[in-house]
């Protein structure tokens, strides 16, 4: 395991949903908003090789080893674990079931999307 020798950055974790660096004036909104962080501080012009530091109040919640690392994850679609990021498709925390969403006339449907029923027992996948 390598040691970063580059200053980390810090940033916040507001709630949930939120993550800021003050001093970059950048906020993250998203459900893993740590890692879209990493997405802001990139485009910004944040050195990649930069260790990033979240801090809840006092207490250090996440340790990234780089923004790029960082940049270049999101949440697997189960909710659990990391996967490459892929951009719009980023993961939901609702378990998806066999019910999909269409377009088009009856027969000719595109499938678009999955949903949860809610109240409809769903397997496990």
């Amino acid at each position: 395991m390598s040691v970063s020798h580059h200053k980390p950055v810090r940033a916040d974790l507001i709630n949930n949903q939120t993550c800021r660096v003050r001093v970059a004036g950048l906020t993250a909104c998203s459900s893993s908003p740590a890692l879209s962080l990493c997405r802001l501080l990139l485009k910004a012009g944040f050195d990649p090789e930069r260790p990033l530091l979240v801090f809840r109040g006092d207490v250090l919640a996440l340790r990234i080893r780089t923004i790029r690392e960082g940049a270049a994850l999101e949440v697997n679609k189960d909710g659990i674990g990391f996967r490459p990021f892929r951009g719009g498709d980023a993961a939901s925390l609702v378990r998806k079931s066999d019910r999909s969403l269409g377009v088009g006339t009856p027969g000719q449907q595109k499938i678009i999307g999955r949903v949860e029923v809610p109240g409809q027992a769903v397997g496990a996948s």
